[in-house]
């Protein structure tokens, strides 16, 4: 099982989506990567379509790490899938430690309208969840 751990490896940089999880994640169980956080990183700051597959076992995924806090802010406003800017929403409750829930649900209304078209209201949205969760308080560049 283990040698099978090198080519997963090796294709993870050009996976996408859902694969892209789910090779990442294979290789977390064989114990060839430590987290998930950089695979999920990695998607939320290109333009990969994931569109939060990475939500599927968000608690596996150990995301609560300062290092994905930046990125999800960055893709709640400006990814250009309206389900990865409403994940990403998500997730800065979770990864901030505001809530347990790891598709925090509670604060549904605040993320929903980060999949809007309109901008502005992204931004205004994202203002929201940073008043509460304290990230930072000026929308992601």
């Amino acid at each position: 099982m283990k040698r099978a751990a090198r080519p997963m490896k090796d294709r993870l940089p050009e996976a996408r989506g859902r694969m892209r999880v789910a090779l990442g994640q294979a290789l977390v169980d064989l114990g060839a990567l430590d987290r998930l956080d950089e695979t999920v990183i990695s998607m939320l700051e290109t333009d990969d379509p994931g569109r939060g597959a990475w939500r599927r076992s968000p608690r596996r995924t150990n995301l609560r790490s300062q290092s994905s806090s930046r990125p999800s802010a960055h893709a709640s406003v400006h990814h250009s899938g309206p389900e990865v800017r409403i994940n990403a929403g998500a997730a800065l409750f979770y990864v901030t430690e505001r809530t347990d829930d790891p598709l925090a649900w509670k604060y549904r209304p605040l993320y929903l309208p980060l999949g809007e078209e309109d901008e502005k209201v992204r931004r205004e949205a994202f203002e929201k969840i940073c008043t509460l969760t304290g990230s930072r308080r000026r929308s992601p560049d």
